[in-house]
């Protein structure tokens, strides 16, 4: 999440230095908005589970955002370096308990 916030504060920081000082922009958040768009298309329609590890995903699709970029990505490289068990530990580290886990765990109690 911090590589996302950075890419969106750079690509802020870009965009300011195209800006005359006396000139007015009107400016859009649809780049932003996109990416998430991307994230709530991927993410399950189920609103009970959160936010999951598919989150992951946004700093992938902010690498991947021109073609050069996709040409030249090692998706192998990159499948083969990633452990399941590195996205559990960070999952356990990061997100907290969604709905429907909570909802299982107060059925076991029980």
């Amino acid at each position: 999440m911090q590589q996302v916030g950075q890419y969106i504060l750079s690509y802020l920081s870009q965009e300011e230095l195209l800006l005359n000082e006396h000139e007015v922009i009107n400016n859009s958040s649809d780049i932003i908005e996109s990416i998430f768009g991307v994230f709530k298309y991927v993410q399950s329609p189920n609103r009970l589970n959160g936010v999951t590890t598919i989150v992951l995903h946004l700093p992938m699709i902010m690498t991947l955002r021109n073609n050069d970029a996709i040409k030249t990505y090692k998706f192998k490289q990159r499948l083969c370096n990633t452990k399941v068990k590195d996205i559990d530990f960070w999952k356990k580290e990061h997100l907290k308990d969604n709905l429907v886990v909570k909802r299982i765990k107060r059925l076991k109690v029980a």
